[in-house]
């Protein structure tokens, strides 16, 4: 039986990265979700659709998604 040893620190973080994201193999290329993973996006509304988008980019691999509640957004 092969030891696997559990990897530390930011290689700990990318071994986790691709196991939770390997099933997008299909559809994403390995330089595709790196680029996802280094992306950032900002949803402004995250009722309904918004919240959907969120879920949906955050499956994919998104690395980072700032999110604005619509209260905050005013007509001048």
């Amino acid at each position: 039986m092969q030891k696997i040893e559990k990897p530390s620190g930011d290689n700990r973080a990318d071994t986790l990265y691709k196991e939770i994201f390997f099933r997008n193999g299909g559809l994403i290329n390995e330089t595709e979700q790196n680029i996802l993973r280094r992306s950032s996006v900002a949803i402004a509304g995250v009722g309904g659709v918004g919240g959907l988008l969120a879920e949906r980019l955050i499956r994919i691999g998104i690395g980072r998604i700032k999110n604005n509640r619509s209260r905050y957004f005013r007509e001048k």
